[in-house]
């Protein structure tokens, strides 16, 4: 199932849906000088972060539309459509500026929202269990387990697709693997798996096929995923379904706008094995 989707196309969407608009062509996109940004792996990278607060959520650069993406990227096309390199990119320089383009207290409410319901079947278990974080990034759920009280019940080993991370998260103390290598980790070896801010990338088929084989009988998988972008999200459900999952629920979480987030529509996603 194919995500055939771009900002073109989003844009257009987004245009229609201004209330205040009567005619789409009244609309006009600022054109941004290509000069403000680094270019990686095609991908617009602002050089002053200070000067992302300023600029709309939708800009033309080299005459293509983009959209601001943690306030210092702009991307031609939609976060399921990015390479994995390009991907990788993103994580790596989000991990630098970290505290200046995320705000860390929402992400906290995430991932301990993922951690509470990833272990609420799990518990009563009188061994010590085993969690994953699939795209650990910066070892957050770290802080989160030691703020529940979970961090002597719970194992925490964490993969992602940026070295980087993986990086910090050692030093951190954390036992993590690579995930392009992971094949080693045998299958049933997690009791929980927990995901933030991942399932927004493409993540294929086979990846979720691996995550569902790396649970143990009755485990969960629980992510979160914007509901902006109908059709990736239509696709994960689609490949959570054909991996064997059984969805459990599906709930919003906490109000973005309390954090000054544009999307409304996250939602937590739990899926069992």
């Amino acid at each position: 199932m194919h995500c055939n989707f771009d900002y073109f196309d989003y844009y257009n969407r987004f245009k229609e849906g201004m209330e205040e608009r009567k005619h789409i062509s009244d609309i006009n996109i600022e054109s941004i000088n290509p000069k403000f940004f680094k270019k990686i792996q095609g991908i617009y990278v602002l050089k002053e972060i200070k000067e992302a607060n300023y600029l709309p959520e939708f800009v033309k650069i080299d005459g293509k539309i983009c959209r601001k993406y943690l306030n210092i990227f702009y991307l031609h096309k939609t976060l399921s459509h990015l390479t994995q390199n390009e991907v990788i990119s993103i994580c790596d320089i989000r991990l630098k500026n970290i505290s200046d383009i995320t705000s860390i207290e929402y992400n906290k409410l995430v991932i301990s929202e993922l951690l509470k319901q990833a272990t609420e079947n799990i518990n009563g278990k009188k061994e010590k269990s085993k969690i994953l974080d699939y795209g650990i990034g910066s070892g957050i759920s770290l802080e989160c387990l030691r703020s529940l009280k979970l961090d002597n019940k719970l194992e925490l080993i964490g993969t992602d697709i940026s070295k980087e991370s993986l990086k910090v998260c050692t030093r951190k103390g954390i036992k993590t693997f690579y995930w392009g290598n992971g094949k080693n980790i045998e299958p049933e070896h997690f009791d929980a798996i927990i995901s933030s801010f991942v399932f927004d990338f493409n993540i294929t088929f086979r990846e979720v096929r691996r995550l569902y084989q790396l649970l143990n009988e009755g485990g969960r998988l629980v992510l979160n995923l914007y509901k902006d972008d109908l059709i990736n999200y239509n696709c994960v459900i689609h490949k959570l379904l054909k991996a064997g999952f059984n969805l459990r629920d599906e709930r919003v979480i906490i109000p973005r706008e309390r954090f000054g987030i544009r999307h409304k529509f996250e939602k937590v996603i739990i899926a069992e094995k």
